[in-house]
């Protein structure tokens, strides 16, 4: 499994791009020259629960497709991990109604 840090992410279209820290094999790679060959594609359809945002530690396995590289079998790392069975986040919050009056707390939902 490679491990990586979400780059970009297009809520809109459900993809992204990760960054590769960890490649398969267990070396770091590094992307000296700045540019983007070690990006990897990804689609929400790939992954159950709420969408990733842009920092977001995953771990995934790097498949070829005919547009270059994907990630496959991705996993939330991290504070933000998912319980991949009920498909809601671990962490505490609230949701407030736009004038502040009403609030119900993410573990209620």
């Amino acid at each position: 499994m490679a491990k990586g840090t979400v780059s970009f992410f297009n809520e809109r279209g459900s993809y992204g791009f990760i960054t590769i820290e960890e490649a398969d094999d267990g070396e770091e790679e590094s992307d000296s020259d700045g540019d983007d060959d070690d990006d990897v594609f990804f689609h929400m359809a790939d992954l159950s629960g709420p969408d990733l945002s842009e920092g977001q530690e995953v771990e995934f396995e790097i498949q070829q497709s005919d547009k270059g590289p994907r990630a496959a079998n991705l996993t939330r790392l991290g504070d933000a991990a998912v319980d991949e069975e009920e498909g809601e986040r671990r962490d505490d919050g609230v949701i407030v109604d736009d004038d502040g009056t009403e609030w119900v707390s993410i573990n209620d939902m």
